[in-house]
């Protein structure tokens, strides 16, 4: 996987990768921080909250990015 990334990103993005699995609690709460991140991400680009579909990747979102930006 680090060689597939190194290909795509180069000497712009590190990859840091755990050597044992997280414990269930620091998982959660690592899970909770990317969800916190993503609905921050969607807002600021649909310009509203993002549904439940559209942050469980159900609802595809390109095309209301799109129009809003094109407004």
């Amino acid at each position: 996987m680090s060689k597939t990334f190194d290909e795509r990103f180069g000497n712009r993005i590190e990859l840091h990768l755990a050597k044992d699995p997280l414990r269930p609690s620091e998982q959660e709460h690592l899970s909770a921080r990317i969800r916190a991140a993503l609905v921050e991400v969607y807002t600021d680009l649909l310009g509203r909250e993002p549904t439940e579909a559209e942050i469980l990747g159900h609802e595809d979102i390109d095309e209301k990015i799109k129009r809003r930006i094109l407004r």
